[in-house]
């Protein structure tokens, strides 16, 4: 065996007299102002194949062949392309079917059909409702602790607010909350308004 498309099989004595093999690899053209064009690649495109072959009444019958083909292009389905050695090539639906009679019998019986088969490759449908795949985990699955470390100074302090100092702005680039200790309040990670005296909410002069 040659070859098998789906259910159709073709033998080794009627192996294809031209096999042809092509895909296209798809490129967007932008136009650039005054330069050259940008491609930028897209995907890459479906395999097509083409077999030539001959059908003749000394092997096979050629009417039988032809139907079998017929029937596969008309069923609008993708069918698996296997060759004899095990490789399995894809799955293919069946595009363009020509035929040629070579030798005719005395009552237009076909002895001899030259058939060219076009064969599209079938890539597997696109799942708009499947779930996307990440490359990497995504933020948040991880809990993520926030913590504030106070300087030395602030710690044991007592839970009333320290003396407030008005901002200065003696060195660009430094915000002046820097220079002022921390609020006073309960320690933890969540910061309530309570914790923030009053005065220490002014506009900057900036």
């Amino acid at each position: 065996m040659f070859a098998l498309f789906g259910d159709i099989s073709f033998e080794a004595i009627g192996s294809p007299q031209i096999f042809e093999s092509s895909r296209r690899f798809d490129y967007a053209e932008h136009r650039v102002v005054e330069d050259r064009p940008r491609l930028q690649w897209l995907a890459d495109g479906l395999e097509s194949i083409t077999l030539t072959m001959l059908f003749h009444a000394s092997f096979t019958n050629p009417l039988l062949q032809l139907e079998a083909l017929q029937v596969a292009a008309q069923i609008h389905e993708p069918l698996p392309l296997v060759f004899g050695n095990g490789i399995f090539r894809g799955f293919f639906v069946l595009v363009e079917l020509a035929t040629s009679d070579i030798q005719l019998a005395a009552d237009g019986s076909p002895i001899a059909i030259r058939a060219r088969v076009l064969l599209r490759e079938w890539a597997p449908e696109f799942d708009p409702a499947a779930p996307p795949r990440l490359s990497s985990a995504p933020l948040g699955l991880a809990p993520v602790a926030i913590s504030y470390s106070a300087p030395p100074s602030a710690l044991g302090a007592a839970p009333a607010a320290a003396s407030y100092a008005a901002p200065t702005f003696t060195e660009p680039g430094v915000s002046p909350l820097v220079d002022n200790p921390l609020p006073g309040g309960p320690g933890g990670p969540d910061l309530s308004y309570v914790d923030v005296p009053v005065p220490a909410i002014v506009r900057s002069a900036r």
